[in-house]
């Protein structure tokens, strides 16, 4: 398969994934340029067995370094101001889904929107499959906790 081939087959459900998987300030277009362009970096996309796997842990891996540098950045800037920081929604039905981490929400929608299986989920995601389980039932817990909560609150 050629390279424009293959980005257009791949594109749409990359981009989906991006959305999904990024926070609110990320781009899901600029996530899948960048992870296309990191992997052409290393080699045409016609040269990988599957590319839409090995994008999809960039787009994840992407995201993860972001997520970790805001924090950081964060809670550096906490220390140096005391003022009250404002923290946007997460554009979702579900606002608790800004609280799980970019892995957790990559597992949740390869699951549940891509329908793949824990085996296919770990390749992508380059976890073993103990590890897919375990983040696959501690963002349902979370969500289940948050859902129970608003319910109990009355918000749901």
């Amino acid at each position: 398969m050629d390279e424009d081939r293959a980005f257009a087959e791949l594109y749409g459900g990359l981009r989906r994934f991006a959305a999904v998987v990024g926070t609110l300030g990320d781009d899901p277009d600029d996530l899948v340029q960048e992870a296309v362009a990191r992997t052409l970096r290393r080699g045409s996309l016609a040269d990988l067995e599957d590319p839409g796997p090995y994008l999809r842990r960039v787009i994840v891996n992407l995201v993860r370094t972001e997520h970790r540098n805001a924090s950081t950045r964060w809670r550096i800037l906490s220390r140096l101001r005391s003022v009250d920081a404002h923290v946007d929604e997460y554009p979702s039905d579900w606002p608790d889904l800004a609280d799980l981490s970019p892995q957790q929400r990559a597992v949740l929608y390869l699951r549940f929107v891509e329908n793949r299986s824990i085996a296919e989920i770990a390749d992508v995601l380059a976890l073993n499959e103990p590890a897919v389980r375990a983040r696959l039932s501690r963002a349902l817990k979370a969500l289940r906790v948050e859902l129970e909560r608003s319910t109990v609150d009355g918000h749901g």
